[in-house]
């Protein structure tokens, strides 16, 4: 019986990992969306690139209408994405990974989580 319990404890462990270093730290982002009644256009998507061992950032905000893009270099530790933005967005973007995309550490006009999905504007 303890045979078997560590088994099943060691198969989870590896299981976990496993599921960990499945999510991809490249691809889009985004809880972009369009609220009709106003007419604006509100949220944030981020397209998260790798260049020379490096990641990069394409990252637009709209808080009414899409503001121009910007390209940042992005810092990943672990499961933490982060990236300079400029003051006028918030400063620096900050967000954790997660199987369904990036839970960001403040909440924005859209929701607290930038969904791994298409971009708004395919």
């Amino acid at each position: 019986m303890k045979i078997a319990a560590v088994a099943l404890l060691l198969l989870l462990g590896c299981s976990t990992s496993a599921f960990a270093e499945e999510i991809h730290k490249t691809g889009i982002f985004s809880n972009l969306y369009y609220h009709e009644e106003a007419g604006d256009l509100l949220g944030e998507e981020v397209f998260i690139v790798l260049a020379d061992e490096d990641y990069y950032a394409v990252y637009q905000i709209a808080e009414g209408g899409p503001e121009v893009p910007i390209v940042s270099k992005v810092k990943i530790e672990g499961d933490i994405v982060e990236f300079a933005r400029p003051k006028k967005y918030g400063g620096i973007f900050k967000g954790r990974y997660t199987a369904k995309g990036i839970e960001l550490e403040k909440e924005n006009v859209a929701g607290k989580i930038l969904w791994r999905r298409g971009s708004y504007w395919q």
